[in-house]
């Protein structure tokens, strides 16, 4: 591997680009090469941001001897196959969530990654930003006691004009797959699967949850709750609720530079903990360290629990009678 690790960009649209301004805030990362089904497109990316090496389709991407890692994001529905042609091609892999759109295919990939031993991540980047890292480590180092409740939710009013993907079923569309995937996997990181799940949901016009309503159980009485919404601009924050007091993590919880911490009876406390460039690059740093040391997963996305996100995701849908054209 070079001093520098070389990323090759699979998909052009908005969570690409984002991503592709945080990798200006690694040093040692190069936006080595871009890929799209249509050249123009992959053509308009490397002038925005100055890419080298530009392809007309995904697998010529993957197979470009120059880019050391791949980034996945494209949309929900391409997910696996992209992953697969990635990896059949010998390069590790960064995949946006959704990982993938159900956890039949989540179980192929990875026993797919394990097999050619090669690195494989879901994007789950709020894991790695500072302030939700140091909230983390404050509530199981048992500051705020036994945690039994957390509350979460995310909604955007997301645009409708054509294409919006999100709200395209073949596309595997939807809140839950899109949105839902943070407080989702903020109950997972407190109280992993949950035990029981009651769902539900607002299907729109074009078969796709518009907003998805969750409860989660748990065999000790633990409680999450949250839901997602295309349909409001809602808070956006999450409550961490312990016997000793509570954390309140900041909007938007899935990237927040600051949280408060009420202990009961107590003076509530502030921690502003601001973080660099657009807060993707530290999920960069992750993946680059990781390759670097040889590793096959991140400590903190390991595989086994990206699996368990998707198991619940698919009893949610189930729940909800969301299921996409192209599931068997």
């Amino acid at each position: 591997m070079t001093d520098k690790i070389r990323w090759g960009f699979l998909g052009t649209g908005s969570i690409a680009r984002n991503f592709a301004k945080a990798l200006e805030f690694v040093p040692d990362a190069e936006l080595a090469a871009v890929g799209s089904r249509t050249l123009p497109s992959a053509e308009a990316f490397a002038k925005q941001f100055d890419v080298p090496r530009v392809h007309g389709s995904y697998q010529a991407l993957v197979e470009d001897p120059n880019v050391d890692v791949v980034y996945v994001a494209t949309v929900n529905s391409w997910h696996h196959k992209n992953c697969l042609d990635a990896m059949q091609a010998g390069k590790p892999v960064l995949c946006e969530k959704p990982f993938m759109v159900n956890s039949g295919e989540a179980e192929e990939v990875i026993s797919f990654a394990r097999e050619k031993r090669l690195f494989l991540m879901e994007a789950l980047w709020t894991r790695f930003i500072p302030a939700f890292m140091r909230a983390r480590q404050m509530w199981e180092s048992g500051v705020i006691g036994d945690v039994r409740v957390v509350m979460s939710e995310l909604g955007f009013i997301v645009d409708r004009t054509p294409p919006a993907h999100l709200f395209i079923s073949e596309l595997a569309g939807g809140s839950v797959l899109d949105m839902g995937a943070y407080p989702i996997s903020l109950a997972h990181i407190l109280f992993g699967e949950p035990d029981t799940i009651a769902s539900l949901a607002q299907i729109g016009e074009t078969g796709v949850d518009e907003q998805t309503g969750m409860l989660f159980g748990y065999r000790h009485g633990q409680l999450a709750m949250g839901y997602s919404s295309f349909n409001v601009e809602s808070p956006k924050e999450a409550t961490v609720v312990g016997t000793k007091g509570y954390i309140q993590i900041h909007t938007p919880f899935y990237c927040p530079s600051s949280f408060t911490l009420h202990l009961n009876g107590k003076e509530a406390e502030v921690f502003n903990i601001p973080y660099e460039g657009n807060g993707w690059n530290y999920e960069a740093v992750e993946v680059m360290q990781c390759l670097r040391s040889g590793k096959l997963e991140s400590d903190l996305v390991l595989h086994q629990e990206t699996l368990a996100l998707m198991r619940t995701m698919d009893r949610i849908r189930a729940q909800i009678g969301l299921k996409y054209p192209f599931e068997k």
